[in-house]
């Protein structure tokens, strides 16, 4: 559980981060933010390696639980709702979404680390969601790997893209296009 302080703390890294990336974010202009020490900061995190870990352990909570919800009739509904969630997630949340859409935080070899363990656990998930929708007969037959790269490299995609655009286009009416597009690819 992290104390309100911190999830200020973490606030403010997130979206320094999405500003700044990762070689621009300093718990100093977090303190000066804040109106406290640099000190203060270092109370609740002992480093700014331990606050872009916490950042990302707080997105996998969500994604967890994210999964952890979803309650459509269909293997394919499941997956259509966790792609739009994400897509609105990203929109209420766009400097989440330029910092874990973006290739920088993942250039230190801890982060890279990190990051593969938790894409492969929601990969894993989302592909048994994949592999019923194909034995269920709701898409074509394919690897379950393969359809996870087109439907969710896809969107990342399409968010790399909005991210680049400083967020120029409606992510959510491209997102619902793109669904209806994958849609029929992938199903008969």
């Amino acid at each position: 559980m992290r104390t309100k302080k911190q999830q200020e703390i973490m606030q403010i890294g997130v979206r320094l981060l999405g500003e700044c990336g990762l070689r621009g974010l300093r718990l100093k202009k977090i303190a000066e933010e804040l109106k406290v020490s640099e000190p203060a900061i270092y109370r609740h995190f002992e480093s700014k390696e331990h606050l872009v870990r916490c950042i990302l352990d707080w997105f996998d909570e969500l994604t967890e639980q994210e999964l952890r919800q979803l309650d459509a009739a269909t293997p394919l509904q499941n997956l259509e709702q966790f792609f739009k969630n994400r897509v609105q997630f990203c929109e209420k949340h766009p400097d989440i979404a330029r910092l874990l859409f973006s290739e920088e935080p993942f250039g230190k070899e801890s982060y890279s680390a990190q990051t593969f363990e938790r894409m492969q656990k929601h990969r894993q998930r989302l592909g048994t969601l994949i592999e019923q929708a194909i034995a269920n007969g709701e898409m074509r037959q394919m690897s379950s790997s393969s359809a996870f790269r087109i439907l969710f490299g896809s969107l990342r995609l399409l968010i790399k893209q909005w991210c680049l655009a400083r967020f120029s286009f409606s992510l959510n009416k491209e997102a619902e296009s793109l669904w209806c597009d994958l849609k029929r690819i992938l199903t008969h």
